[in-house]
């Protein structure tokens, strides 16, 4: 097993990946198990003005967190992830790789949207 999360951990979290169909034939995300346990990770609230829909005038707050997770954990844009702390559900808008950097094993930066 390798090194821990190289950020200050402040929870563990699940990682989901996939789809099912549902009993009205619908897509839904496949939240039953989860790929990965128990990994740890830093998960924070980053400051987001409000923004402005295209279909619509009003403005809106969309919550968005930052997570820095370790490099080795197979992790993707359409995964989902669990806070195991909160119990909160984040949809993954984007994976950063980490920076090349010889000497050390940086943190994979994933931006989440909340659930």
């Amino acid at each position: 097993m390798g090194p821990d999360v190289n950020a200050i951990a402040n929870t563990t979290v699940s990682l989901y990946r996939g789809e099912e169909t549902d009993e009205y034939a619908d897509v839904v995300d496949t939240d039953v198990a989860p790929y990965k346990t128990e990994e740890p990770a830093s998960i924070i609230e980053i400051p987001q003005p409000n923004v402005q829909s295209t279909t619509t005038p009003t403005p809106r707050v969309i919550r968005r967190a930052r997570m820095r997770i370790k490099s080795s954990i197979d992790i993707r844009k359409g995964d989902r992830v669990k806070d195991e702390r909160s119990g909160q559900f984040y949809a993954i808008d984007a994976v950063t790789p980490p920076l090349g950097n010889p000497a050390m094993d940086n943190d994979k930066r994933v931006d989440l949207r909340w659930q």
